[in-house]
Protein backbone atom coordinates (compact mmCIF):
# COMPACT_ATOMS: atom_id res chain seq x y z
CA UNK A 1 0.00 0.00 0.00
CA UNK A 2 2.58 2.53 0.92
CA UNK A 3 4.37 1.80 -2.06
CA UNK A 4 1.34 2.03 -4.18
CA UNK A 5 1.10 5.71 -2.53
CA UNK A 6 4.13 6.59 -3.17
CA UNK A 7 4.20 5.78 -6.41
CA UNK A 8 0.65 7.55 -7.60
CA UNK A 9 1.73 10.63 -5.39
CA UNK A 10 5.35 10.77 -4.80
CA UNK A 11 6.14 12.94 -2.12
CA UNK A 12 2.71 13.79 -0.90
CA UNK A 13 1.73 10.12 0.19
CA UNK A 14 3.29 10.98 3.33
CA UNK A 15 0.15 12.60 4.49
CA UNK A 16 -0.80 9.43 4.64
CA UNK A 17 0.57 6.86 7.68
CA UNK A 18 0.65 3.01 6.56
CA UNK A 19 1.49 0.51 8.78
CA UNK A 20 0.76 -2.91 9.38
CA UNK A 21 0.75 -5.48 12.84
CA UNK A 22 -0.44 -9.40 13.17
CA UNK A 23 -2.74 -10.63 15.37
CA UNK A 24 -0.66 -13.22 16.05
CA UNK A 25 2.89 -11.39 15.20
CA UNK A 26 6.37 -12.90 16.29
CA UNK A 27 7.45 -9.28 17.38
CA UNK A 28 10.48 -7.57 16.03
CA UNK A 29 11.05 -10.94 13.56
CA UNK A 30 12.36 -9.90 9.88
CA UNK A 31 10.02 -10.48 7.30
CA UNK A 32 9.22 -13.96 6.29
CA UNK A 33 11.64 -14.74 3.92
CA UNK A 34 9.23 -16.48 0.86
CA UNK A 35 7.15 -12.99 1.53
CA UNK A 36 10.12 -11.09 0.66
CA UNK A 37 10.81 -12.57 -2.12
CA UNK A 38 7.61 -12.24 -3.31
CA UNK A 39 7.49 -7.96 -2.97
CA UNK A 40 10.99 -7.73 -4.03
CA UNK A 41 9.77 -9.29 -7.21
CA UNK A 42 7.10 -6.59 -7.30
CA UNK A 43 9.82 -3.92 -6.32
CA UNK A 44 9.02 -3.55 -3.05
CA UNK A 45 12.02 -3.26 -0.26
CA UNK A 46 11.33 -5.11 2.71
CA UNK A 47 14.42 -3.57 4.24
CA UNK A 48 13.92 -2.68 8.03
CA UNK A 49 10.41 -4.64 8.32
CA UNK A 50 10.17 -5.81 11.52
CA UNK A 51 6.72 -7.65 12.45
CA UNK A 52 4.74 -6.10 15.31
CA UNK A 53 2.04 -7.25 17.36
CA UNK A 54 -1.38 -5.20 16.62
CA UNK A 55 -2.77 -3.04 20.01
CA UNK A 56 -5.49 -0.89 20.96
CA UNK A 57 -2.90 1.97 20.28
CA UNK A 58 -1.83 1.15 16.93
CA UNK A 59 -6.09 1.84 16.26
CA UNK A 60 -6.29 4.75 17.65
CA UNK A 61 -6.60 7.21 15.37
CA UNK A 62 -7.08 4.97 11.99
CA UNK A 63 -9.31 6.20 9.22
CA UNK A 64 -9.29 2.65 7.94
CA UNK A 65 -8.07 -1.19 9.02
CA UNK A 66 -8.05 -3.82 6.17
CA UNK A 67 -7.47 -7.54 7.56
CA UNK A 68 -6.11 -10.12 5.20
CA UNK A 69 -9.06 -11.83 6.75
CA UNK A 70 -12.31 -12.15 8.62
CA UNK A 71 -10.58 -13.21 11.90
CA UNK A 72 -8.51 -10.51 11.35
CA UNK A 73 -10.87 -7.75 11.06
CA UNK A 74 -12.82 -8.91 13.96
CA UNK A 75 -9.62 -8.92 16.09
CA UNK A 76 -9.34 -5.14 15.56
CA UNK A 77 -12.73 -4.25 16.08
CA UNK A 78 -12.55 -6.41 19.27
CA UNK A 79 -9.57 -4.28 20.09
CA UNK A 80 -10.90 -1.08 19.33
CA UNK A 81 -14.92 -1.09 18.96
CA UNK A 82 -14.76 2.39 17.47
CA UNK A 83 -13.13 1.37 14.35
CA UNK A 84 -16.03 -1.16 13.31
CA UNK A 85 -17.50 1.01 10.69
CA UNK A 86 -13.76 1.41 9.12
CA UNK A 87 -12.68 -2.03 9.31
CA UNK A 88 -12.65 -4.23 6.72
CA UNK A 89 -11.01 -7.22 5.17
CA UNK A 90 -8.85 -6.32 1.82
CA UNK A 91 -10.69 -8.20 -0.70
CA UNK A 92 -14.01 -7.20 1.00
CA UNK A 93 -12.97 -3.37 0.53
CA UNK A 94 -11.62 -3.75 -3.07
CA UNK A 95 -14.82 -5.53 -3.95
CA UNK A 96 -16.70 -2.68 -2.49
CA UNK A 97 -14.95 -0.01 -3.97
CA UNK A 98 -14.50 -2.02 -7.57
CA UNK A 99 -17.68 -1.96 -8.03
CA UNK A 100 -18.79 1.67 -8.16
CA UNK A 101 -19.06 4.18 -11.34
CA UNK A 102 -16.10 5.35 -12.63
CA UNK A 103 -17.43 9.12 -13.09
CA UNK A 104 -17.98 9.73 -9.54
CA UNK A 105 -17.02 12.68 -8.33
CA UNK A 106 -14.57 12.90 -5.30
CA UNK A 107 -13.06 15.54 -3.67
CA UNK A 108 -9.67 16.48 -5.48
CA UNK A 109 -7.69 16.80 -2.13
CA UNK A 110 -6.20 13.10 -1.70
CA UNK A 111 -6.85 12.78 2.17
CA UNK A 112 -10.46 13.95 1.76
CA UNK A 113 -11.18 11.67 -1.12
CA UNK A 114 -9.76 8.33 1.39
CA UNK A 115 -12.09 9.32 4.07
CA UNK A 116 -15.09 9.91 1.78
CA UNK A 117 -14.19 6.82 -0.01
CA UNK A 118 -14.09 5.01 3.38
CA UNK A 119 -17.37 6.73 4.41
CA UNK A 120 -19.36 5.35 1.31
CA UNK A 121 -17.79 2.08 1.83
CA UNK A 122 -18.65 1.59 5.11
CA UNK A 123 -22.62 2.92 4.36
CA UNK A 124 -22.75 0.32 1.47
CA UNK A 125 -21.21 -2.70 2.61
CA UNK A 126 -24.54 -4.67 3.34
CA UNK A 127 -25.75 -4.12 -0.43
CA UNK A 128 -21.94 -5.44 -1.37
CA UNK A 129 -21.69 -8.66 -0.09
CA UNK A 130 -19.44 -11.45 -0.87
CA UNK A 131 -21.61 -14.72 -2.35
CA UNK A 132 -19.56 -16.54 0.25
CA UNK A 133 -18.05 -15.23 3.06
CA UNK A 134 -14.87 -16.87 2.63
CA UNK A 135 -14.39 -14.92 -0.01
CA UNK A 136 -13.02 -11.79 1.62
CA UNK A 137 -10.19 -13.90 3.33
CA UNK A 138 -6.96 -14.01 1.97
CA UNK A 139 -5.48 -17.77 2.27
CA UNK A 140 -2.63 -17.66 4.77
CA UNK A 141 0.34 -18.80 2.96
CA UNK A 142 2.84 -19.38 6.23
CA UNK A 143 4.62 -22.74 6.79
CA UNK A 144 3.64 -23.50 3.07
CA UNK A 145 5.56 -23.09 -0.29
CA UNK A 146 6.77 -20.62 -2.43
CA UNK A 147 3.95 -20.92 -4.96
CA UNK A 148 1.34 -20.11 -1.76
CA UNK A 149 3.29 -17.02 -0.68
CA UNK A 150 2.93 -16.14 -5.01
CA UNK A 151 -0.49 -16.55 -5.06
CA UNK A 152 -1.12 -14.71 -1.98
CA UNK A 153 0.66 -12.25 -3.20
CA UNK A 154 -1.21 -11.76 -6.44
CA UNK A 155 -4.75 -11.32 -4.75
CA UNK A 156 -2.85 -9.01 -2.11
CA UNK A 157 -1.42 -7.18 -5.39
CA UNK A 158 -5.13 -7.00 -7.14
CA UNK A 159 -6.63 -6.10 -4.15
CA UNK A 160 -4.37 -3.11 -3.28
CA UNK A 161 -4.26 -1.58 -6.70
CA UNK A 162 -8.27 -1.53 -6.80
CA UNK A 163 -8.13 0.24 -3.05
CA UNK A 164 -5.88 2.47 -4.04
CA UNK A 165 -7.62 2.91 -7.36
CA UNK A 166 -10.69 3.97 -5.20
CA UNK A 167 -8.67 6.00 -2.21
CA UNK A 168 -6.43 7.87 -4.68
CA UNK A 169 -8.31 7.78 -8.42
CA UNK A 170 -6.93 6.29 -11.38
CA UNK A 171 -6.46 9.70 -12.58
CA UNK A 172 -4.66 12.58 -9.91
CA UNK A 173 -2.94 15.56 -9.84
CA UNK A 174 0.81 15.69 -10.01
CA UNK A 175 2.13 17.48 -7.36
CA UNK A 176 3.75 19.89 -9.11
CA UNK A 177 1.27 20.81 -12.03
CA UNK A 178 -1.72 19.78 -10.64
CA UNK A 179 -2.39 18.09 -14.19
CA UNK A 180 -4.28 14.77 -13.89
CA UNK A 181 -2.38 11.66 -15.30
CA UNK A 182 -3.33 7.96 -15.23
CA UNK A 183 -1.50 6.44 -12.70
CA UNK A 184 1.05 4.25 -15.12
CA UNK A 185 2.30 7.95 -16.67
CA UNK A 186 2.58 8.62 -12.93
CA UNK A 187 4.99 5.36 -12.13
CA UNK A 188 6.93 6.48 -15.41
CA UNK A 189 7.69 9.58 -13.94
Amino acid sequence: MRAGLQARLGQDAEVFAVGSAGTRGLVGLPIEPLAAEVLTGQGITTEGFRARRLEPGLLADVDLVLGASREHRSAAVAMAPRVLRRAFTLREFARIVSGWDSGDVWPAEPQRRARAVVDRAAGGRMQARAADPVDDDIADPMGRDAVAFAQAGAVIGEAVTAVLDALIGREFPTPATGVPVTASERVGR
